[in-house]
């Protein structure tokens, strides 16, 4: 169904993704609830980190494995796990994602996962289930994926929530692990694929900056980027007798003449 600023993916297409970010205990699950974490049988914590290294890996899903080979004292291939690679998600998608997710833990609900001791890049998501009878969190660094679950493993009427704990305590469980992982580990920026494209979106409207808006930085998947604002333009426009850089025009009157940009 079309949405207000695009186009809603839809129960089904939605589905599908999360099959194909490997998620195995969904069987029963093909409903919109889903999407607000109403799920039958819930998901693996394994497969929950795969999902996200999806991401961070620029769309790129990856079977997780807990061995890659097994040799005997001869050197002979007992067992073998091969994993072969699939696309999910195109590189630009996935580099927005993980734009989006910066916030969380830069000034979100997962700033507790912030390296203290380094300036490396983490985004991530954190999840809460009502009562806070579970805690989680996934996030990623340019080098590893991670993800934690605080709770218990039942879940009936016996089981007191977890209100009266530290609730950022899976957090610094998170950060502590993989701030050690880290050590010695060169600082870098997730790269931002061909297929992204950064400009500046006004603030009120969404739309790429004019003259006149109030701006901040934003990325695209290039094709996808908004029209140019025609909300405040005019405004400056009439204050420095320019209005460089739009074809649209307006009347002293405050009405509005749409034209392309």
């Amino acid at each position: 169904n079309d949405v207000k600023g695009g186009v809603g993916v839809g129960i089904d297409t939605a589905y599908d993704y999360l099959l194909n970010f490997g998620f195995s205990t969904l069987e029963d699950d093909n409903h919109a609830a889903t999407a607000l974490g109403g799920l039958t049988n819930g998901v693996k914590q394994t497969e929950v980190c795969a999902a996200y290294g999806t991401i961070a890996n620029g769309g790129e899903y990856r079977r997780p494995m807990f061995y890659s080979m097994v040799k005997d004292h001869s050197g002979n291939v007992l067992l073998e796990n091969n994993a072969e690679p699939r696309q999910v998600l195109s590189t630009g998608a996935a580099y927005v994602l993980t734009d989006i997710m910066r916030d969380v833990v830069k000034s979100g609900t997962g700033t507790q996962a912030k390296f203290l001791n380094s300036t490396m890049p983490v985004v991530g998501k954190t999840g809460t289930t009502t009562n806070s009878k579970d805690l989680t969190f996934v996030g990623y660094t340019p080098y590893y994926a991670a993800s934690i679950w605080l709770g218990y493993d039942r879940y009936d009427d016996t089981v007191k929530n977890m209100n009266n704990i530290n609730q950022h305590a899976h957090l610094t469980i998170w950060r502590k692990c993989m701030e050690q992982i880290h050590q010695g580990l060169e600082v870098k920026d997730f790269e931002m694929p061909d297929d992204v494209v950064k400009m500046s979106v006004c603030k009120r409207s969404g739309m790429r900056a004019s003259k006149g808006c109030d701006a901040y930085e934003e990325v695209f998947v290039k094709g996808t980027e908004p029209d140019y604002c025609t909300n405040h333009w005019q405004y400056s426009s009439y204050s420095d007798g320019s209005d460089e850089g739009n074809s649209d025009s307006s009347s002293e009157n405050g009405s509005d003449t749409d034209t392309e940009n």
